[in-house]
């Protein structure tokens, strides 16, 4: 596991207060955290892996069921994945979609 990989599934799981876990999409691995009523938050690192400061881009999804790719709610990018964390959450704040 590389360190970005490393440092950000420890933050998700601190910020979720849920267990996070590697996972592998379509464009490489990316961090995973799911939700009652089939809501996903999923983390991608951008650029080098080996970088503890890449940027990162945060799904928040809905009917994600058995791991799959489910409706986007929000897609943030940012240089701190916590940054981008909240930056998603506020997008869906009071959305009938996102019911956790």
């Amino acid at each position: 596991m590389t360190d970005a990989l490393e440092d950000g599934l420890v933050a998700l799981s601190m910020l979720t207060q849920r267990g996070a876990r590697i996972v592998t999409i379509s464009s490489g691995l990316a961090i995973r955290v799911d939700y009652e009523l089939d809501r996903a938050v999923v983390a991608v690192p951008l650029g080098e892996l080996g970088d503890v400061s890449c940027r990162w881009r945060l799904t928040l999804l809905c009917d994600a069921h058995d791991g799959g790719p489910g409706k986007v709610l929000a897609d943030v990018t940012d240089d701190w994945l916590v940054d981008a964390f909240e930056k998603a959450f506020a997008e869906v704040s009071g959305s009938p979609e996102w019911h956790v």
